[in-house]
């Protein structure tokens, strides 16, 4: 079960996923800000429901968009709606958003699917 109620209003939505770090507000911010125009035949808040299903929460938040997608949204959301399809994806999204050493980004880029987006 994830962090976000049907309760939940924007602001609290962020407090949540973000846990207080700052560069995980502002990447949820972006992605709801400007999700929309990335992939147009989404929702920018389905990116936000994505995160929260994955348990991808605070400074993992800010991993994935500032060290492994070099803070371009496509590439983030691109990440998420892979792990979204696919378990074992989403397991090795976790893994490599909870690496703060910039291993993330190379276990990811060794992924035949993850890999596809570095390129």
């Amino acid at each position: 079960m994830g962090k976000i109620t049907m309760y939940d209003n924007l602001t609290s939505v962020v407090a949540k996923l973000s846990e207080g770090n700052p560069g995980a507000m502002n990447a949820c911010c972006l992605l709801i800000k400007e999700g929309g125009s990335v992939y147009p035949y989404g929702n920018s808040f389905e990116y936000i429901k994505d995160l929260d299903d994955l348990g991808i929460y605070g400074t993992d938040i800010y991993v994935l968009w500032s060290d492994i997608c070099q803070r371009d949204l496509a590439k983030m959301i691109a990440m998420l709606r892979i792990a979204m399809r696919d378990a074992g994806k989403a397991d090795l999204l976790r893994n490599a958003c909870g690496r703060q050493d910039y291993s993330g980004r190379k276990l990811l880029q060794d992924d035949d699917i993850f890999g596809s987006i570095f390129n």
